[in-house]
């Protein structure tokens, strides 16, 4: 969750947080993001997120972004 996706995007891409689950895994492409208006709403659907299986994840996912491409690829 983040109030700056463009900046949170740029700090995973650059290794900005060393040890961290996505430096480890080198997971380093935006696949899909939702927006909400309140904060609250946003931290619900990510713990609600946590508990699915892989499988539901990608499926939600390849329904937005079917060839899962990099949605932040052209951002500087």
């Amino acid at each position: 969750m983040t109030n700056n996706l463009e900046r949170r995007v740029w700090e995973h891409k650059t290794g900005h947080f060393q040890s961290s689950f996505t430096d480890y895994y080198k997971c380093q492409k935006l696949l899909y993001y939702e927006t909400f208006a309140q904060a609250q709403d946003a931290s619900n659907r990510e713990k609600n997120l946590k508990n699915w299986q892989r499988e539901w994840k990608m499926d939600l996912i390849k329904k937005e972004n079917s060839q899962l491409n990099d949605i932040s690829k052209d951002w500087e």
